[in-house]
């Protein structure tokens, strides 16, 4: 699983500089928009806005976290080298684990803050 995560992440490192761009354009729209809103009118692109700082944090971590993963151990390895391998290639299993379910969670806020969203300017 996670050699296939570091396969992905190493083929997707070119969107690491566009997911820091709309990440800071995002943050940026937020920010002026709390700031600078007079009205509910002129709050119309703040749940976007969120919802596109959220999924740019997630795609850059995706990016930098498993694009390092190490290979397997190959046999030819001391015994010490081989379960510090196995030590470090379980983390990033942890990892996988945890940016899985965070992944979930950002998913679920973001269909409840888009439902939101829409239902106040559309429906």
């Amino acid at each position: 699983m996670i050699d296939t995560l570091g396969k992905i992440a190493r083929a997707l490192s070119i969107l690491r500089l566009p997911t820091i761009a709309v990440g800071l354009a995002c943050a940026g729209a937020l920010v002026i928009i709390i700031f600078t809103s007079q009205s509910h009118e002129e709050d119309r692109y703040l749940i976007p806005s969120l919802v596109g700082v959220v999924w740019a944090i997630a795609t850059y971590i995706f990016l930098g976290s498993f694009s390092a993963v190490p290979p397997k151990p190959t046999t030819s390895w001391s015994f010490f080298r081989r379960v510090r391998r196995h030590v470090v290639r379980a983390w990033y299993g942890v990892l996988a684990i945890v940016y899985f379910t965070t992944s979930g969670f950002a998913l679920w806020i973001t269909s409840r803050l888009l439902s939101i969203w829409i239902r106040d300017y559309f429906g």
